[in-house]
């Protein structure tokens, strides 16, 4: 089975190409900063490393077949010198006079080379380089800029969008809402069963504090568990909502659940009522107060 070393493995075009490596019975590796924040399939062999670490690159290639490096243009020019310039590389014969033996070397996706000997120092080199051919490029696109094709009305059956119509089509998903709009769609999701699209508009590192509890959580996951904990032999029949009650920058909620024991097969209610507090447009703080004893 042959081997492709993926780099841009996390990014949207690279997701496609593992995908479809995977599909094609090809073993697939993946250069990645991350490999805990890369959510690859379980078939990919991640390589710890950054494009712009010779030797990490290096690593990475040592038994692969072949890789793929996103092509920087819209253009295949140049494709064919590049592709033949690889070879000789990979074969160990620089760019200089033919039969000329040169140090092996790693090419980035912008197309620059770097010696897997020549450490940072020559990292560093390459990223102001293709920085700067990544400048220039984007300053020629000011009178030349790229085609415009035809592909959207082919697609869609209409014409494409200009930039300032699809903004103001899309305006309110970079708008910042207000504590309303927020509170509203917080009960919504509630309402609608959506607990997931209820925690999205929470901050990461929503603070939730509840005295009855003895807690003071910092964090979606630590909230999370807590809530795990705490229900771990109840299931959740249905709960009602009273609210949002908004308040300059807080709204409250009060909560009934239906729950039922998972063991004994009693029903019982819970009610609280929860005060949050938001900052640039999503939840920051959460203050519950028992009516009744809390689960658990």
């Amino acid at each position: 089975m042959s081997t492709v070393l993926i780099t841009g493995a996390t990014g949207r075009v690279g997701r496609h190409v593992v995908t479809g490596l995977l599909a094609a019975g090809v073993a697939v590796r993946a250069l990645v900063r991350t490999p805990d924040r890369a959510n690859l399939p379980a078939d990919v062999e991640l390589v710890v490393g950054d494009l712009y670490d010779p030797s990490a690159v290096r690593q990475a290639s040592v038994g692969a077949d072949a890789a793929f490096l996103l092509w920087p243009s819209f253009s295949a020019d140049g494709a064919a010198k590049a592709a033949q310039w690889v070879r000789r590389q990979r074969a160990g014969v620089g760019s200089g006079a033919p039969g000329e033996r040169r140090r092996p070397a790693a090419v980035s996706e912008g197309g620059a080379v770097v010696d897997p000997r020549a450490g940072h120092r020559g990292g560093r080199r390459t990223r102001a380089a293709g920085r700067a051919a990544s400048a220039t490029y984007w300053a020629s696109l000011v009178d030349t800029p790229e085609p415009v094709t035809t592909t959207v009305t082919t697609l869609t059956g209409r014409p494409a969008l200009t930039f300032a119509d699809w903004s103001a089509e899309h305006a309110d998903l970079f708008r910042v809402p207000s504590t309303q709009e927020l509170a509203d769609r917080y009960v919504a999701a509630f309402r609608a069963g959506r607990f997931d699209a209820a925690l999205a508009l929470t901050a990461p590192d929503l603070v939730r504090v509840a005295p009855l509890e003895g807690t003071e959580l910092v964090g979606r996951e630590a909230i999370l568990d807590n809530a795990r904990r705490l229900n771990a032999h109840l299931e959740y029949v249905g709960v009602e909502l009273l609210g949002p009650f908004v308040r300059n920058d807080q709204f409250a909620v009060r909560f009934t659940f239906d729950e039922r024991h998972l063991v004994t097969g009693a029903r019982s209610t819970t009610t609280k009522l929860s005060l949050y507090t938001v900052s640039q447009g999503r939840i920051t703080h959460e203050q519950v107060f028992y009516h009744s004893p809390p689960p658990g």
